[in-house]
């Protein structure tokens, strides 16, 4: 199975980087011929994976139409350089990308490789924005600006529909949400391959290292802005100090001057600064999981967050929001509480700090999803592109 991947971000910035770049090393070891074109700014060192590196020079977070300035970047470097395919390259493979990002490129290489396109959603941005525009108050302009992606990513979603080999996504949730929006003629084509805890980054001395038996130390970890939904769980933390409960809150996230400044000022209106602290970044996520009681995922959409999958290894007891991927990932709603509601927030702490056998029951719900992320993910791919190809 020949597989040609790219990767032309000029940062590893997500946990969706880090996988996939480790899946090219995963099927490389199964013997897989495995050729990555990827920015030649980005240092990498992926064993088995020939790497070709391509000139794609932009400045992060300032470039618009970034696919297809990568899809231009790819163009030019097959036109220009001396690179050539495998004459009988066609005969079995896949390009392999991760994202919309690098679809235009993929088209690109398609053409001329003679392969199809195994394409991966990494995250429904389609229902992202139709939860802002649900959930956030938001100006006039910004509206306008996700109503509008809603219209491109739609008609986005037809063209992967159309022309993609096989198409991956990380829940039945994510897929049957695609499919509703592209018609079901593409099912046959599609797969489902959940993240797991085979990953180098889960390291074998944390797994189940969480002691807890009582929920007194809460964690959240992700982005400061909408999408994680902070808000309402600083929300939750006031009406938990209100009712006198003994708690501590640590957030670990980035964001802008000014969400930080709202935050600093939302904990000291109501008397938090003593009880929740906010750092920009933890150098040990897993550390984090296994100190923490209970670790909440509060957000308006999210995907497949691998932190659920980081508490899961630890042992450590999770709670989160009913979006996107997250009830596949933690398979009972006892974990689960509705988006934007810190109500619900709230009385769900509340009841894991009052009982502490209720506490140890959602601990061990949460423990009991390690054998699910636990299985070969690379094989798992592997299995799917060969069926598509029979």
């Amino acid at each position: 199975m020949n597989i040609y991947g790219i990767f032309f971000n000029n940062g590893i910035r997500t946990g969706g980087h880090r996988r996939y770049l480790r899946l090219l090393e995963g099927l490389a070891a199964k013997n897989c011929p495995v050729t990555l074109f990827y920015n030649r700014d980005l240092a990498l060192d992926l064993a088995g994976v020939k790497q070709i590196p391509v000139n794609v020079p932009y400045v992060y977070h300032k470039t618009k139409a970034l696919g297809q300035k990568f899809a231009r970047a790819l163009q030019k470097f097959l036109r220009t350089s001396d690179y050539s395919f495998s004459r009988n390259i066609a005969e079995n493979g896949f390009v392999l990308i991760h994202g919309e990002t690098h679809w235009a490129a993929a088209k690109v290489l398609s053409r001329i490789c003679g392969l199809p396109i195994a394409f991966a959603q990494r995250s429904d941005s389609f229902t992202e924005s139709r939860m802002y525009l649900r959930y956030e108050i938001l100006p006039f302009k910004s509206r306008l600006f996700h109503l509008a992606y809603m219209f491109r990513q739609f008609l986005r979603e037809q063209e992967i529909a159309r022309k993609a080999g096989i198409l991956f996504f990380q829940s039945e949730t994510d897929r049957d949400s695609f499919l509703r929006r592209t018609g079901r003629r593409a099912k046959e084509k599609t797969a489902v391959v959940r993240g797991d805890i085979r990953q180098e980054n889960f390291k074998p001395e944390y797994a189940m290292s969480n002691t807890s038996v009582e929920c007194r130390k809460l964690l959240f970890l992700g982005t400061l802005g909408a999408r994680k939904g902070v808000r309402y769980l600083l929300e939750a933390c006031a009406r938990l100090h209100e009712a006198g409960l003994p708690f501590t809150l640590r957030v670990f996230g980035s964001g802008s001057g000014k969400t930080r400044m709202e935050a600093a000022g939302f904990l000291e209106k109501h008397g938090l600064s003593s009880l929740v602290s906010i750092s920009g970044h933890t150098e040990n996520v897993l550390q984090e999981m296994r100190d923490a009681d209970l670790f909440i995922v509060p957000s308006l959409f999210d995907s497949y967050p691998d932190t659920i999958i980081e508490a899961v290894h630890c042992g450590t007891a999770v709670i989160a929001s009913r979006v996107g991927g997250i009830p596949d990932m933690l398979g009972s709603g006892d974990l689960l509480f509705d988006p934007a509601d810190a109500g619900q927030i709230y009385l769900k702490i509340r009841s894991l700090m009052e009982n502490p056998e209720e506490f140890r029951r959602i601990r061990d719900l949460t423990r009991a999803r390690s054998a699910y992320f636990d299985f070969d993910w690379a094989q798992a791919w592997l299995d799917a592109m060969e069926h598509a190809q029979t």
